[in-house]
């Protein structure tokens, strides 16, 4: 009798085990990227309700139906500007996380981005300046932006904006970059440049990963370098530029770096001019 009891009990409990398993499994992706995107970025299930304040409780996380009917719009949309991911990933109609923009030939418009950026309440901390050591045509190089949102606990948690430079070599790039490093100075956003492997900064740069998370922010592994070099001293601003043809690169980007230099973009923001040093070096080559 109870080896009967026992053998209709474990079969209670694979039969248990089975749903269970399906559920998990039929979860719908738009729950398991929801509490993705907190778990990303540092936020537990359990203290989603006390960070978020978004209409989210702490039963609600314990059953896929009732958080479901607490999704709505106004939610979900809350979740996405807080940690500023593109909706179409959150509803799992596209694989990329977040919005990667660039600024080309187009320096105003980063400099809106900044201000827009600072005018949030969070916290802009820092932009990280990723490069590779030896940039190739084909390899970019991604500015992201950190910002604090709160903390919860003693965790600190933070929102990531990206922009990136196609063709790191090109020398039309590498000055439209420095220009928008140098305003990033007079933003009073402190840069950190470091160099990854190519591959790290290009995967990265089509916004499709999270930034791993620390308690004290983004740690990238590379070894670190002072961009603040890429405006005040020639060679740390030629630095992997493809030479081209006859030194053809070099000397374009020099001239470019001159020609931004005179619409007030090449400085750090202490109204000091290194316009000098960069054609003393351009005579010389």
């Amino acid at each position: 009798m109870l080896g009967e009891i026992s053998a209709g009990l474990s079969i209670f409990d694979r039969v248990k085990k089975f749903f269970s398993k399906n559920e998990s499994n039929t979860q719908p992706i738009i729950i398991k990227r929801f509490l993705a995107l907190f778990e990303n970025h540092g936020v537990h299930q359990n203290q989603i309700p006390r960070f978020f304040e978004g209409g989210i409780e702490l039963p609600d996380l314990h059953s896929n139906e009732r958080l479901l009917e607490k999704l709505t719009e106004d939610v979900l949309e809350k979740a996405c500007t807080m940690f500023g991911v593109k909706r179409e990933w959150l509803d799992g109609d596209s694989e990329t996380i977040y919005e990667v923009k660039g600024f080309y030939k187009n320096i105003p418009e980063f400099e809106k981005q900044i201000k827009s950026i600072k005018q949030r309440p969070t916290d802009v901390e820092r932009v990280y300046v990723l490069s590779p050591e030896n940039p190739c045509w084909n390899d970019s190089v991604l500015l992201v932006f950190e910002s604090l949102i709160k903390s919860i606990g003693t965790k600190y948690i933070y929102r990531y904006d990206f922009v990136r430079f196609d063709s790191a070599c090109y020398w039309k790039t590498r000055a439209y970059l420095t220009a928008c490093v140098g305003l990033c100075y007079k933003n009073e956003i402190p840069p950190c440049g470091y160099y990854l492997p190519s591959k790290e900064v290009n995967s990265l740069a089509d916004g499709s990963q999270f930034i791993p998370y620390t308690n004290q922010g983004y740690l990238p592994k590379g070894h670190r370098w002072y961009v603040e070099d890429m405006v005040t001293a020639p060679k740390a601003y030629l630095k992997g530029i493809d030479p081209e043809d006859n030194n053809f690169g070099i000397h374009q980007a020099i001239s470019y770096y001159l020609k931004l230099e005179e619409q007030g973009y090449m400085d750090l923001g202490y109204e000091e001019s290194y316009r000098e040093d960069f054609e003393k070096y351009r005579d010389v080559l």
